[in-house]
């Protein structure tokens, strides 16, 4: 009895053997094809974050566009006589309001536009409105290049 024992464990360690063999090269593959599964999936993530950044920067360009027009506006009507300092310090508040929510929305990686916008605000509640109105031109430019960066990152991942 002991002989048909010994003999069928045998046949069991082949089989066993010979199924590792074949399950390895297997399981290699399922890996391979899970890892480019998932690398697939980060490319597209990425691209999408791509895109929502340049979305988003494309939306503080216009807003701040829309305030260095305000601001132009409020030095040139500061200058007048007869006009009212509580409209006037509302304008000003309002557009503080804003560039700090452009400041704010900024994405990270773009910290150094959010300091010029900063330093902008300072400006402005210092009554430095012609040095304000340079420090904002010059986000704008900033904003702008950071887009064209996008555009460009974006067409090398449309070529890959």
């Amino acid at each position: 009895m002991l002989h048909n024992w010994n003999e069928f464990f045998k046949i069991v360690s082949i089989i066993s053997s010979f199924c590792s063999v074949v399950a390895l090269p297997i399981t290699l593959w399922q890996i391979f094809s899970v890892k480019t599964e998932i690398s697939a999936a980060q490319k597209g993530i990425n691209e999408i974050l791509s895109i929502r950044e340049h979305e988003k920067l494309e939306e503080l360009l216009t807003k701040v566009k829309r305030q260095h027009s305000e601001l132009v506006d409020i030095s040139a009507v500061s200058e007048k006589k007869g006009v009212s300092e509580d409209a006037l310090r509302e304008r000003i508040n309002k557009m503080i309001n804003e560039l700090n929510q452009c400041m704010c929305d900024m994405p990270l990686k773009y910290e150094k536009i959010a300091d010029v916008i900063h330093e902008t605000i300072l400006m402005i509640r210092s009554n430095k409105m012609n040095d304000a109105e340079g420090y904002l031109y010059n986000s704008i430019q900033q904003l702008k290049a950071a887009i064209d960066e996008c555009y460009v990152l974006e067409t090398q991942n449309a070529t890959r």
